[in-house]
């Protein structure tokens, strides 16, 4: 073991505190007390370092605490009874709470503050040594509530410095503490921001604003109108008639029948089925095994989960020719862009190879006037129209063949698809960067607060003054006052 800092003192925490306080396990309501009602805390309201008073129950009318019982300012507060991780909790209570209890199993610490600061001790008691005491000494199972006896609470080692260099490591460590609180709380504001980024590039993109300087850059480009001209339109759908009938604009470059609304220079409405061959999915019967695990990759939603926005090049599940046979699944070609419709709505992958899927998917074989990856990011954007796009059949949300068979897009030419692309991922690429970064801090912070205690209890985070009277003076006159009053 390392040597403690000069003038420090290893203790126990029944050495520092004149003992305990609590309060009474009465009956409570269960809700939060309000207004004039008392409440009594429930053991959640103390977990490490943080007192939460919202976790309350408000005591039956009949009831009120006694004084002593009462929730004060200052007051460091320990749970003697929780689960494995909260088991010896501390914290400190930093405002008034005139109408709040404690419980039998939340304790008051009553500190003796000549000796020990009661913000040092709140940090001395977070200590992996002290929490690992309490871990081995509470009892009960580690899957219910765990026990701490007073004795074991004031068995707990505590470090103690002389009390002016307690201040100052106080001092210091709030004053980290605070900057890492600012920190997570920037880094929590970067999740919800990057998904609103990601939002903006994809709008943005299918609005025709991403690639506006493009577009005046290649003056030339061929509209799509001509485009179309030149390129074969795929066969009808068998049920193409059933197709619906009204418009239902989606958010930015998809719609349910043509809106009619304007679209940048070269780009037009179009049917998408004229564009991009329909097809289903079909399941071959579960009853057959001999139609499965095969050499045939089959597209489950799992399987679309896991590839969201993504090619897919291997699946859970394989048919073969003789499952196909049998069933409506067809063997579609590589590119394929294949979207959820039932059961969950909106997942959108790409096939990296001829496989097959389930009817839960519909899925589209391009011609060469769309772009494979334009589609993909186009239907990944429309994610909350086609939300809106389904009805419930039997509890279960699906996008029926009516709407899938009217979607119209908003089609650029396809050099300009390809530049949508490459912006698009080349910003979305860009954003998983700033993602990684941020996992990175956020893991990183714990960590930090770790070592800048680990730090001050090995007496480096602040320098020590030789003026300091040593701590064992004060619990040494606190031991000859004790004996005189005896």
């Amino acid at each position: 073991m390392a040597a403690l800092p000069d003038k420090w003192l290893k203790t126990r925490l029944g050495d520092l505190i004149d003992g305990f306080e609590a309060g009474r396990n009465l009956r409570a309501e269960g809700r939060p007390a309000t207004g004039t009602e008392f409440g009594v805390l429930k053991i959640s309201a103390v977990s490490w370092g943080r007192f939460q008073p919202e976790e309350n129950k408000a005591l039956l009318a009949r009831d009120a605490p006694k004084p002593h019982e009462l929730v004060k300012k200052g007051d460091l507060l320990i749970s003697r009874a929780n689960t494995t991780e909260l088991v010896g909790a501390v914290a400190r209570v930093c405002e008034e709470h005139p109408r709040l209890m404690l419980p039998d199993k939340v304790l008051r610490l009553k500190v003796r503050e000549h000796v020990v600061d009661p913000a040092f001790l709140l940090q001395a008691l977070r200590l992996p040594a002290v929490r690992n005491h309490f871990e081995a000494n509470a009892t009960g199972t580690s899957d219910s509530m765990r026990n701490l006896s007073q004795p074991k609470l004031e068995a707990a080692p505590v470090l103690l410095p002389p009390l002016n260099e307690q201040r100052r490591i106080v001092a210091k460590l709030e004053a980290l503490q605070s900057r890492s609180r600012r920190a997570r709380e920037s880094l929590e504001a970067v999740p919800p921001l990057l998904k609103k980024l990601r939002q903006c590039v994809l709008a943005a993109a299918f609005r025709g604003d991403l690639t506006a300087d493009w577009r005046a850059l290649h003056p030339d480009t061929e509209p799509v109108s001509k485009v179309l001209q030149r390129i074969p339109t795929p066969p009808l759908p068998s049920r193409a008639k059933s197709r619906s009938i009204a418009v239902l604009p989606g958010d930015c470059g998809l719609s349910v029948g043509n809106p009619g609304t304007p679209t940048p220079t070269g780009w037009k409405w179009v049917s998408l089925i004229d564009v991009a061959r329909l097809e289903s999915g079909h399941t071959p019967s579960r009853l057959r095994p001999e139609w499965w695990g095969g050499e045939i990759p089959w597209i489950g939603i799992k399987d679309a989960r896991d590839h969201h926005g993504r090619t897919i090049a291997e699946t859970r599940q394989t048919t073969n020719a003789i499952g196909l046979a049998n069933s409506a699944a067809r063997l579609l070609p590589r590119g394929t862009v294949c979207l959820s419709r039932t059961a969950t709505i909106g997942y959108v992958t790409v096939m990296g190879e001829e496989m097959a899927t389930s009817q839960d998917f519909v899925n589209w074989v391009c011609t060469e006037a769309v772009e494979t990856h334009w589609l993909k990011w186009l239907l990944i954007a429309e994610r909350q129209a086609l939300l809106r796009y389904s009805s419930q059949s039997t509890n279960v949300a699906t996008i029926f063949y009516p709407e899938l068979l009217a979607f119209h897009v908003c089609l650029p030419p396809p050099e300009e698809q390809r530049e949508i692309v490459r912006q698009v991922e080349r910003l979305m690429a860009l954003a998983v960067k700033v993602e990684q970064a941020h996992t990175g801090g956020a893991q990183l912070l714990p960590l930090l607060a770790k070592s800048m205690l680990a730090k001050a209890f090995r007496g480096e985070l602040v320098p020590q003054d030789p003026n300091d009277e040593p701590a064992e003076v004060p619990l040494t006159r606190h031991s000859r006052r004790s004996q005189a009053t005896e």
